[in-house]
């Protein structure tokens, strides 16, 4: 074999070898390009995956957010309703026609020695009239109760406040109420909101 043909079969196997190489390289490129776009699409459907997951967590805080909000300005105008619902039956109470009767008959049954002083409203005083304490007193000597009653005027709006010493009792209208609002008011709730979903 000449020289010329060992130099060409070299360089024939080193083509075939480059090009077996080539060949092995595009392979590992395809393979190394396949798995990329795989990577990549899964890394893609992760992130958006975890996007979505996000925004609907968002979304679910502020439908929550908005919902207790909502209920909370409903709560407020139900309270808003049931305070007009008991200052309407105050006012009901201070200028019912036997408003001087109850008034009476409460301070009556709140006396235990008859010499405690009686303090009421302005506006009692002068709806009352000035036979009223009197009239107490009447009532109180009754029941053997033989001192007389003091009266003055406070900064109350109606009922009134006995004191006796150091003790006081308040008994205005709005003091009474605000007990009796505690008892009443699931009732009222019931009566007003009845056809309300909870």
């Amino acid at each position: 074999m000449a020289l010329q043909d060992i130099l060409n079969k070299i360089e024939q196997n080193a083509r075939e070898k480059i090009k077996q190489i080539e060949e092995s390289l595009l392979e590992e490129k395809k393979k190394i390009s396949e798995i990329t776009e795989k990577k990549i699409s899964e890394i893609k459907e992760k992130l958006e995956q975890e996007f979505q997951n996000k925004i609907l967590q968002e979304k679910n805080m502020l439908t929550v957010q908005a919902s207790i909000e909502f209920n909370k300005k409903i709560l407020a105008e139900k309270n808003k309703i049931i305070d007009r619902v008991f200052s309407n039956a105050i006012e009901k109470i201070k200028n019912h026609k036997k408003y001087k009767i109850f008034l009476k008959e409460l301070i009556i049954n709140s006396i235990t020695t008859g010499s405690e002083e009686i303090v009421i409203s302005k506006n009692d005083r002068e709806k009352l009239g000035e036979n009223f304490i009197e009239e107490i007193n009447f009532e109180l000597k009754k029941r053997n109760l033989k001192k007389e009653l003091k009266i003055s005027i406070g900064n109350i709006d109606s009922g009134f406040i006995i004191k006796s010493g150091k003790k006081e009792i308040n008994s205005t209208i709005e003091m009474i109420m605000n007990k009796k609002r505690e008892e009443l008011e699931p009732k009222i709730k019931e009566i007003l909101f009845k056809n309300e979903k909870p």
